[in-house]
């Protein structure tokens, strides 16, 4: 959560069961019990993904990043740096580089791929609008308050922007606000949406009163919240780890998350924590990524490691694939070829690792 920490700092209320219709799903309390060393699925190595880097692509402060909807291009944010780097994922090479007016906190990209959103922090906090047909700014979007991340919707037609004490959301077609919801001292930072876009899991730090750690808001996209009390009514879940992020998979029946060492599997259909993985030694977990089949959940451990894991068994395969300094984001391209792991440390780089079947 350090890294969430710091982009935080410088990156009529519905009840659960009114909720569950739309997903099919309940959410239980995701305790801190004990965790187990991982499981080892032998079998991996054999017939698997080849899970063998192919490329670093030195980049100097790298934050966050996103791949094309045709997979031919990776769009990867440089902090401070104040840039977006474009990589020709033919050939993973830079062929450009999009200048900010302030540091890149976060990337979205619509699923026609003709639009990027760049999130800005710093003395203007802005979302800029870059044509990526011909990487040129075309427009900026208003002011955010302190933002976080931002996230487009399944179906593109909608931006949200999260940051300190409020989510505000953004009709992409004519670039109004839709609407804006109320968070009070809670912040949120990571957003996942269901496939079908119905509904919203957004990650927000929680802190007032008795509330620590993380909490996990689970929203109906039809029917967004707009008040405090409303907001708070739609937590659904609270650990006193903060969670590194989290991912959907593609059928939409299981949610992952990241926290600390441990990788929690939330099964939304039996409504319970399927499984707790917890890999110690190998540094704080970040930001996982699914493969485009489900088969296979990719998460960067901060000590220099990337750790598949067959999401059919939830084990583990070993060994771990190394990468770069403080892996903290991975992204998979949408053929299912090749993940880009974002190494924030120093030396800054982007690992690409080959993920094709062997």
């Amino acid at each position: 959560m350090e890294r969430n920490i710091t982009k935080c700092l410088s990156r009529g209320s519905q009840s659960l069961c009114q909720l569950l219709p739309f997903l099919g799903t309940a959410f239980l309390l995701i305790s801190s019990g004990s965790a187990q060393s991982p499981a080892v699925d032998s079998t991996d190595g054999y017939g698997g993904p080849k899970n063998i880097v192919v490329a670093t692509i030195p980049m100097k402060t790298a934050f966050t990043a996103v791949v094309s909807p045709d997979s031919k291009l990776v769009y990867v944010g440089n902090y401070d740096q104040k840039t977006v780097s474009v990589i020709d994922a033919a050939t993973n090479a830079i062929t450009s580089i999009i200048s900010m007016h302030d540091w890149v906190r976060d990337l979205a990209i619509t699923p026609d791929g003709h639009t990027l959103y760049v999130e800005c922090f710093g003395e203007y906090s802005d979302v800029v609008v870059v044509d990526t047909s011909s990487d040129r700014i075309t427009s900026v979007l208003g002011d955010s308050q302190d933002p976080t991340s931002i996230a487009v919707s399944p179906d593109g037609k909608l931006l949200w922007e999260l940051g300190g004490g409020s989510i505000s959301i953004v009709d992409t077609a004519t670039k109004q606000f839709r609407s804006w919801i109320n968070t009070g001292r809670d912040i949120p930072y990571g957003v996942a949406f269901s496939p079908d876009g119905a509904g919203a899991f957004v990650l927000s730090s929680l802190v007032d009163l008795k509330a620590n750690g993380y909490g996990l808001f689970l929203l109906n996209a039809t029917s967004l919240p707009t008040s405090y009390p409303e907001w708070r009514h739609d937590k659904v879940s609270k650990s006193g780890k903060f969670a590194e992020g989290a991912t959907v998979s593609p059928d939409g029946r299981t949610l992952y998350f990241t926290t600390g060492e441990e990788v929690v599997v939330f099964d939304t259909t039996q409504q319970q924590v399927q499984e707790k993985i917890w890999i110690n030694g190998y540094g704080s977990s970040g930001q996982p990524a699914v493969t485009p089949d489900g088969k296979y959940l990719y998460v960067p451990y901060s000590d220099g490691f990337v750790f598949m894991i067959n999401t059919a068994t939830n084990r583990v395969s070993r060994p771990p694939i190394t990468v770069g300094v403080a892996p903290d984001v991975v992204v998979i391209a949408p053929t299912g070829k090749y993940a880009y792991v974002v190494n924030g440390g120093v030396p800054g780089s982007v690992s690409v690792i080959d993920i094709r079947p062997q």
